[in-house]
């Protein structure tokens, strides 16, 4: 049997060539969020010309979601399972599909084939000892995609952070590797107005110490944490 370092080592590969592995009327589902692999979704569209009928499907994406461009809608369908500033556009147009769905069913039907996986493109950190590597901060449905893909192509990035729990993905699992060493996508701080500050004074003094919140994601959501520095939550 072949150690893992082995297997690494045979599998390792730029972009341009991992994204070969993608074929025509591929669905390709990408991690979530700051997890997304965005040098591996770079070489995608660079390669677009190689591709026809490709479904993009994700949820919230960081990233500049250039497969959405009108230029490409030959190449790339997108499917949002979630709308982004950089996906709307494609979806008002009429050339890219949203699928409304609870952010808690996905891997379920991910699991049921509902959501069927060719492709998963997703961002871990390096292996350990062992061959394990993490999928970060935004494991949520990237796990069962893994399970369910019939292909994994993984960017190894340095900079993502081992978080336990059900995160681990051993080499053997991922079909190609691209080292990659860059910051994750961050979703940059919104201005608060006079007015959205307002309403999270008025939020915040509805709440209890001790409650339990769920918060969006917006100005009004961050207006109202700003306002609870003196509560026990």
């Amino acid at each position: 049997m072949m150690d893992w370092k082995e297997i690494y080592e045979s599998r390792k590969c730029t972009a341009d060539e991992a994204v070969q592995r993608i074929k025509n009327g591929d669905r390709v589902v990408l991690a979530h969020c700051v997890a997304e692999p965005i040098t591996l979704v770079d070489a995608m569209v660079a390669n677009a010309e190689n591709y026809k009928d490709v479904t993009v499907s994700q949820m919230v994406t960081l990233g500049k979601s250039e497969y959405t461009k009108p230029e490409y809608k030959d190449h790339f369908r997108f499917e949002g399972w979630f709308t982004s500033a950089s996906t709307r556009n494609c979806l008002a147009e009429g050339y890219g599909q949203f699928v409304p769905v609870y952010f808690h069913e996905v891997p379920k039907y991910i699991r049921k084939g509902i959501f069927p996986v060719d492709v998963a493109m997703i961002m871990v950190s390096s292996p350990d000892r062992n061959g394990f590597c993490s999928v970060g901060v935004s494991c949520d449905f990237t796990m069962q995609a893994i399970k369910s893909a019939k292909i994994v192509l993984a960017e190894i990035n340095d900079q993502v952070p081992v978080v336990y729990g059900e995160t681990f993905v051993h080499i053997s699992q991922i079909d190609a590797f691209v080292e990659t060493s860059h910051p994750l996508p961050e979703l940059k701080l919104p201005d608060i107005c006079d007015v959205e500050t307002a309403i999270g004074k008025h939020c915040a003094s509805l709440i209890e110490d001790g409650s339990t919140l769920q918060l969006g994601i917006g100005a009004i959501p961050d207006a109202v944490l700003s306002q609870l520095k003196d509560k026990n939550i």
